[in-house]
C-alpha cells in the first residue's frame, strides 16, 4: 500500500512537471499562427515547408514496389519448399521401388 502512494505520487510530482514544461511559451499561441500567416505570405507559399510526400507517385507513397518484392520472395520461397518435398517424396517412392526391382 505504501509503495502505490509512493508510486502515485511521485507520478502526480511528474505529471505536473511536464505539464507545467510543455505550457511554457514565450508568445502567446495566436502571436505564433500569426507570425506563421506572415511568414508564408513573404515566402510566396513556404515550398521549403510543404512535405515532400505530396509529389511522390501512388507507386512510392504506398510502397508497392516493395510490397511486391517481399510477395515475389515468399512465392518463391513457397516453390522452392515445395519442390524440395515433392523431390524427397519422388525419392522416397522412386527408392523403394527400385529396391525391389534390384531384388527380382
Amino acid at each position: 500500500m505504501y509503495y502505490f502512494l509512493f508510486a502515485h505520487v511521485r507520478i502526480l510530482s511528474n505529471v505536473r512537471r511536464l505539464s507545467s514544461l510543455m505550457r511554457d511559451r514565450r508568445h502567446h499561441p495566436m502571436e505564433d499562427a500569426l507570425w506563421l500567416l506572415e511568414y508564408v505570405g513573404r515566402t510566396r507559399g513556404a515550398e521549403h515547408l510543404k512535405l515532400a510526400s505530396r509529389r511522390l507517385s501512388l507507386v512510392q507513397y504506398f510502397s508497392l514496389d516493395c510490397a511486391a518484392f517481399v510477395l515475389a520472395c515468399i512465392w518463391i520461397a513457397q516453390r522452392l519448399i515445395r519442390a524440395g518435398i515433392a523431390c524427397l517424396a519422388g525419392r522416397r517412392r522412386a527408392g523403394g521401388q527400385g529396391r525391389k526391382s534390384k531384388e527380382e
